[in-house]
């Protein structure tokens, strides 16, 4: 389904569209490109991004451990019905909304003779509305 990574280091360089939120800052970074240098003594708390011609996206979180998921949707769309929805981003200059994608997927509920339902597999970042 998706790959992990440890460090920013090991994301493979891409077009992005998306943002980095450091420790050291009180707003994210936006990303237009390739990613940024990362700051010394810093890490980054969280971060969503894009590659529009891969259709490759990287959700980024810090718990104690960073956390980097790169997920494929070219693969994922082809396994799961998706549903585009837009949120409203604080702290993000221009930029209105993200755009993330619901990813569902039909599971069986064994309580109930098997019947299929729909359950989320993923949530994934899309880019940024203007």
């Amino acid at each position: 389904m998706h790959k992990r990574y440890k460090t920013l280091k090991e994301i493979p360089p891409r077009n992005y569209e998306g943002y980095i939120w450091y420790s050291d800052k009180d707003k994210p970074e936006i990303v237009n490109g390739s990613l940024p240098k990362e700051p010394e003594k810093v890490f980054p708390v969280e971060g969503m991004l894009y590659d529009k011609e891969e259709k490759i996206s990287l959700m980024i979180r810090h718990t104690d451990e960073l956390h980097i998921d790169e997920f494929d949707l070219k693969r994922l769309e082809n396994d799961a019905e998706c549903k585009e929805e837009s949120y409203y981003a604080h702290r993000l200059g221009d930029v209105s909304k993200l755009k993330l994608k619901q990813i569902w997927q039909p599971k069986k509920d064994p309580v109930n003779e098997d019947w299929e339902y729909l359950s989320m597999k993923a949530l994934v970042f899309v880019g940024f509305e203007k």
